[in-house]
């Protein structure tokens, strides 16, 4: 059964027939499909450049978060000797950040998983000093401990690591550039 423009009931006998008709239905329904297909990709892509300008803004504020614990170290150096509480403090916070950020990194982003699956050895790199410098933050805070004692084999290793501290955040800000 088929409706006419009015919308009343044909029965196929009232139809013509042609296959001509059959022909162009067929033609719609495959007509259809392709558009259908195509808005189906259409709304993918509309999709992924989505999650692609979201993954942008993300990685613009690891970044930001990145710098600002740069810059918490920074001022945390420079006050070291001037106000110690300070400095205890900034480094501490320097290192929670840190932290936070790492954690954020691999809960959202799945950051052991990409690594693993990852060829790349600038992502190896980096992923080994990220790593290194939060053990760093540990064994500073440890040493820290010893150098409020009044401990001065605490102090000097304070010190030397402090500076190897500083270069591995430095080359971790870097490659964290390089690698996404």
């Amino acid at each position: 059964m088929s409706f006419s423009e009015t919308g009343q009931c044909r029965s196929p006998e009232a139809r013509p027939h042609s296959g001509d008709d059959f022909n162009t239905n067929i033609q719609t329904v495959v007509a259809l499909t392709q558009l259908q297909d195509r808005a189906a990709k259409s709304e993918h892509t509309i999709r992924e450049l989505a999650r692609v300008e979201d993954s942008k803004g993300l990685l613009e504020m690891l970044h930001v978060i990145s710098t600002l614990v740069l810059v918490v170290v920074a001022v945390g150096l420079w006050l070291r000797r001037r106000r110690n509480a300070i400095h205890i403090r900034l480094m501490i916070s320097a290192f929670l950040i840190d932290l936070s950020l790492l954690l954020y990194i691999e809960y959202s982003r799945h950051a052991v998983q990409k690594v693993v699956a990852s060829t790349r050895p600038l992502v190896w790199f980096h992923a080994t000093v990220s790593v290194v410098v939060l053990l760093c933050y540990v064994v500073m805070i440890q040493l820290g401990r010893g150098v409020l004692a009044g401990n001065p084999r605490a102090r000097k290793r304070h010190h030397m690591l402090g500076i190897v501290f500083v270069v591995l955040r430095g080359l971790n800000y870097i490659t964290s550039y390089l690698v996404t």
